[in-house]
């Protein structure tokens, strides 16, 4: 109950300050990390290493719309080894959006640590530090 109060303040906050269309669109794109992550976990339990989208495609732990690593409106950039993963997630056709003045825009990361952290300052993708909104 706690992550989805969490999640849902979030983006409200986020909507209300950046110019995403709309609530289910942020709602989707975090659950969508959320499941990269839990994806992640149990690849890395059962074969001992992390895994690329075509590795969770073809164990079916992800489904094959991530194949193109593009999901509402957002770009996913994976980087897996043995023991750590990277994903990075950020707002497609960026160079469109140059001239806006707005500078807030959600961007979303996790790693093999499990908590999915967000960033809303536009050209500046969340990383490691960025702020929790979903623990592990």
């Amino acid at each position: 109950m706690k992550l989805s109060v969490l999640i849902i303040l979030f983006a409200t906050l986020v909507l209300s300050g950046c110019g995403i269309p709309s609530r289910v669109r942020t709602s989707s794109i975090i659950r969508d990390v959320q499941l990269f992550r839990d994806s992640q976990q149990i690849y890395k339990v059962k074969y001992g290493t992390y895994a690329s989208v075509e590795d969770l495609i073809d164990k079916k732990l992800l489904e094959t719309r991530f194949a193109d690593l593009e999901e509402h409106g957002y770009r996913f950039n994976l980087m897996a080894g043995k023991e750590i993963y990277m994903l990075s997630v950020v707002p497609e056709a960026e160079e469109n959006k140059a001239d806006s003045d707005d500078n807030e825009e959600l961007s979303l990361y996790v790693d093999e640590s499990g908590v999915v952290r967000a960033g809303i300052k536009r050209n500046t993708p969340a990383n490691s530090k960025s702020n929790p909104i979903s623990p592990k």
